[in-house]
């Protein structure tokens, strides 16, 4: 983890889970691509995941790490992401955290924009993509928790 402690799912401190890392890199161009092959390499060890929870989380976790790029790094040069993969029998967390910009934000606000609007789709499409999706600042970084749809 970016802050260097052991991560426990922040939804129930009795459940310790298994966490995998799977993408350990820095915001650019690239790091779309990089989360994408990231999962990749992890549903090739899953296969028991539904297609379309696959699909689903991908959409999220495309949305959520758009976002630390945009916002995390404004104004910063370097910015740290990690991302954590925990497969469930009935679901998939995704941890995703970063230590840049703090995102202010309201996730009961969240709402799809109206058809004219360009920009603002990305949280909305996450969340309407998973079960839950939390987040939490601490430890000088932003932690997101992705929870896929149950299958």
């Amino acid at each position: 983890p970016i802050d260097g402690k052991k991560r426990v799912c922040g939804c129930r401190r009795d459940l310790v889970m298994e966490w995998t890392l799977i993408l350990r890199t820095v915001a650019g161009p690239a790091v779309l691509d990089e989360a994408h092959a990231a999962l990749e390499r992890a549903w090739s060890r899953h296969d028991q995941v539904p297609n379309i929870v696959r699909m689903q989380t991908a959409i999220a976790v495309a949305e959520i790490v758009a976002n630390m790029v945009e916002h995390g790094s404004a104004g910063r040069h370097l910015v740290q992401i990690e991302m954590q993969m925990s497969v469930q029998p009935d679901r998939v967390l995704v941890s995703l955290a970063d230590d840049g910009n703090e995102a202010c934000i309201d996730l009961n606000a969240i709402r799809m924009p109206g058809d004219g609007a360009e920009r603002g789709r990305g949280l909305a499409m996450a969340q309407s993509s998973l079960d839950a999706l939390a987040y939490q600042r601490f430890s000088g970084a932003n932690h997101w928790l992705l929870t896929s749809k149950r299958y």
